[in-house]
């Protein structure tokens, strides 16, 4: 796995003036992608530290481990909501290089899909379990919802099961998995899309092979 790497700069000033600021939010949204990173790690050992509290006899009753129960599911939640945000930073770069065409067409494109698909293939109920822990009464808290979310009569609801949080979303089961490997995967996914645009750096010609700026 690459990395860590920091974040790549564009050839703005070579751009249009009517294009250079959505470039500039293209550029502000790749660094982005790092903090989501890392605020999944922030959720990660907030989980961990409250499974480790939460292990505990069950009949301790102290405060800490009440309050390790219930803050395993805010961490819970955190985590499904970066991957979510991940996910919108993504979308928004796609929506601003629109906007720049000349940029867009600088880019190797097969290679930004490809990245795309990777995230994909990671997080395929990423949306569903974020869901269900922001909007809990409007999917879930009337009949209309429960019959357009529920797959039968045992109903999921941001519940976890070791180090997965899964819900029924949509007459599916979408899961995300709060662990070290998940970690990984958004950075890799990172990684490739910093890829996609490192050519572009004005100054990358100048590094050697395998500088990482």
């Amino acid at each position: 796995m690459a990395g860590p790497w920091i974040p790549l700069y564009l050839p703005i000033n070579k751009l249009p003036k009517e294009e250079m600021e959505h470039a500039k939010f293209v550029r502000r949204l790749l660094m982005s992608l790092d903090v989501r990173c890392a605020e999944f790690e922030s959720a990660l050992a907030l989980f961990d530290f409250c499974r480790e509290h939460a292990r505990v006899d069950k009949d301790d009753i102290s405060p800490l481990r009440q309050r390790a129960l219930r803050w395993i599911h805010i961490a819970g939640q955190a985590a499904a909501t970066v991957v979510f945000l991940f996910h919108e930073d993504m979308t928004f770069i796609g929506k601003n290089l629109n906007l720049s065409p000349t940029l867009n067409k600088m880019l190797d494109h097969t290679d930004k899909r490809a990245a795309t698909r990777k995230f994909s293939q990671y997080f395929p109920g990423f949306a569903g379990v974020r869901h269900s822990g922001q909007h809990n009464a409007k999917l879930y808290g009337s009949a209309e919802g429960m019959a357009e979310h529920a797959s039968g009569p045992n109903l999921i609801v941001s519940s976890i099961n070791g180090r997965t949080l899964g819900t029924t979303f949509r007459k599916t089961q979408a899961t995300l998995d709060i662990t070290f490997e998940t970690h990984a995967k958004l950075i890799e996914v990172r990684n490739l899309y910093w890829a996609v645009f490192r050519p572009l750096d004005p100054d990358e010609a100048k590094h050697p092979p395998g500088y990482h700026r």
